[in-house]
């Protein structure tokens, strides 16, 4: 059956059917795999899954516990200015967003610990990172009553200094991602508590002038973009991503749970239903892995057990009863986080990412937790052009245009029983993406540590040219 499903549905890089006998042959080991240590963990103890809703008080008491584990273990790397002194270094520019995603944990703390929550909000790095204005957007949206001046006069420089950022990225919005999910929160939390903005021309012309009514208009016309997209395709543009779709779908509750707009909270309402739908339709309810393909995934996603969308369903006691502190708090013994070890990165991403209070519909949640075997979805999937090749032959990849791709459809399929998956995709357009993947237990139970085991392939689809190092 097996073979014949191979042959049927599994597709590698652009179209490229799996049919060599060598590929069949792979997969057909990993089965043998799975059938040779079937009973290597005799003394599981099998749990039923989790009942519990993620209703707002499930949430709100998880949290609580969670941040608290996470002000425990870092409370000392803070000095009194808010340098960070903990493990591993924090110089790359890419790392500045870890001081307000810490900020989250301890601004929810007693008094002390909000100071210190201020403290690190004052002394975060204004580096060129783009997640900085983002981020600022939620902390001052959650804890406007528990900043001090300080704190706010450097969340506002933040959301300044990265607006017109924003404003390009959001001219080109084409479909559901981490950016375009996480820029309509930038603007429409932006509209309620930043006045105006402006940009003034070179020659002193008219200068160009954002204020609160036109920065809404952004974020609500980017709302529309993502329902437009969504309207031809089943999936998502960044789809059934262990790593940034839990990005959008934080992003979008956000705007369900603080946004004060009408218009702009029932887009939103809408379209996070339909990410929990396309989350939940690839996810296996026995194994708690994501059936592939996968849009985009890291190593970390496919080597390591704490991807941010385990996180995200972990915390929402979607995967039973697992934990988030023994994902990452710190992790439990023979699990990885990251392949570097980098595990403060892996908490205060949690951090953040746990701030939100999402909305699992009711009636897909209990189709996933009910769900008959054996199943199989076929969802389509879309995606823009992509780089541009300067006449010089540099190339800068991520613009508009069709030197990586000049944007296309295609489908996604997956087929799952009790203890087995494989996923693929017809058309892979970028390296980040996984076409194929299979995922089966070692045991016949509900699987724990261990006892699952993945099999992930991806394909380049050209040389890596000379690159602008923009």
């Amino acid at each position: 059956m097996y073979q014949e499903l191979f042959s049927r549905h599994v597709y590698f890089g652009a179209g490229h059917r799996l049919n060599s006998q060598r590929q069949v042959q792979v997969l057909k080991s990993i089965l043998a795999h799975r059938d040779a240590h079937w009973d290597k963990y005799p003394d599981f103890e099998q749990k039923e899954p989790s009942v519990n809703d993620p209703t707002r008080e499930f949430q709100t008491d998880r949290r609580r516990q969670i941040y608290a584990v996470h002000r425990d273990i870092h409370r000392g790397h803070f000095d009194a200015e808010g340098r960070w002194t903990g493990p591993f270094s924090r110089d790359a520019v890419s790392e500045s967003r870890e001081w307000l995603w810490h900020a989250f944990a301890f601004l929810e703390g007693d008094e002390e610990d909000v100071r210190l929550g201020n403290t690190i909000v004052a002394a975060t790095p204004n580096t060129a990172n783009h997640f900085n204005s983002l981020s600022a957007a939620q902390l001052m949206l959650h804890y406007a009553d528990r900043l001090d001046e300080r704190a706010k006069v450097h969340l506002d420089r933040l959301m300044q200094d990265g607006f017109a950022e924003s404003v390009d990225f959001s001219l080109a919005a084409f479909g559901v991602n981490n950016f375009t999910c996480l820029r309509a929160l930038f603007f429409l939390a932006a509209s309620q508590f930043m006045e105006l903005y402006e940009v003034p021309y070179v020659h002193k012309s008219i200068p160009e002038v954002y204020n609160k009514f036109r920065i809404r208009q952004f974020g609500r016309n980017i709302l529309v973009l993502l329902e437009n997209q969504l309207s031809r395709v089943r999936l998502s543009e960044e789809f059934n991503s262990p790593n940034y779709s839990a990005l959008s779908i934080a992003a979008i509750s956000e705007i369900v749970n603080w946004i004060d707009d009408d218009e702009a909270r029932a887009a939103a309402v809408r379209i996070e239903r339909r990410l929990w739908e396309e989350l939940l339709g690839f996810h296996h309810p026995r194994l708690f892995v994501p059936s592939a393909p996968f849009s985009r995934a890291y190593m970390a996603d496919t080597v390591a057990h704490g991807s941010l969308l385990t996180m995200v369903r972990t915390f929402l006691g979607i995967d039973g009863e697992r934990r988030v502190e023994d994902l990452i708090y710190p992790p439990v013994a023979g699990q990885v986080v990251l392949p570097g070890g980098d595990v403060p990165h892996n908490q205060c991403i949690c951090c953040w990412l746990i701030r939100p209070e999402y909305h699992v519909p009711a009636d897909v949640l209990k189709n996933f937790r009910e769900r008959e075997f054996p199943y199989t979805l076929h969802a389509s999937y879309l995606w823009s052009g992509q780089g541009y090749q300067r006449p010089d032959g540099s190339v800068v990849r991520n613009v508009e245009g069709d030197w990586r791709t000049s944007g296309g459809q295609g489908l996604a399929t997956c087929y799952q029983d009790e203890t087995f998956s494989i996923g693929s995709s017809s058309e892979s357009q970028a390296a980040q993406g996984h076409s194929c993947e299979v995922a089966y237990s070692l045991v016949d139970a509900v699987p724990g540590l261990g006892a699952v085991r993945t099999a992930s392939m991806t394909m380049a689809g050209r040389p890596s040219p000379r690159l602008d190092p923009q």
